[in-house]
């Protein structure tokens, strides 16, 4: 098994470093490339997620990686903000096109899919998610398109 170092750097994000050296030992490494004054952990490469949907939540806790939730959750959510922009701007157009044409039922039709899409990033489903596997199917397909985690 190949091994691995990870630690935490000054920006809270998870550091996996994977040794290349074969003229090195993974203790001599890891005093070469881990930051002075930074503790780290030696792992087994099968100890780091497979899973990299939310690699920048990914955290270290008693020497193993794990998912912080709550980071994940807002990944998610800033997601679902990106993903949105393009699909309230072509609302935009239905909508004004259903005002040039006094048309009501579009119009309101409209206003809804967008409260929807607004109200997108606050969904229970992604709040009440306890693991990486609840928090991707939280994606809603038929409002925000393709699911990215999937």
């Amino acid at each position: 098994m190949a091994k691995k170092i990870i630690y935490t750097n000054d920006s809270g994000n998870t550091v996996v470093i994977t040794p290349a050296s074969t003229d090195l030992t993974v203790e001599e490494i890891a005093a070469k490339d881990v930051p002075t004054g930074k503790s780290y952990t030696i792992v087994e490469d099968t100890d780091i997620p497979s899973d990299r949907s939310f690699r920048n939540a990914w955290a270290i806790s008693s020497g193993a990686i794990q998912v912080d939730m709550t980071k994940a959750k807002d990944i998610m959510r800033d997601k679902i903000r990106e993903v949105r922009k393009d699909l309230l701007a072509a609302e935009d157009v239905v909508f004004m096109r259903a005002v040039e044409d006094a048309d009501s039922d579009a119009q309101a039709a409209s206003a809804t899919r967008k409260q929807a899409l607004r109200d997108a990033p606050a969904a229970s489903g992604i709040s009440n998610a306890s693991n990486v596997t609840a928090l991707k199917s939280a994606w809603d397909t038929s409002l925000l398109g393709s699911n990215p985690y999937s």
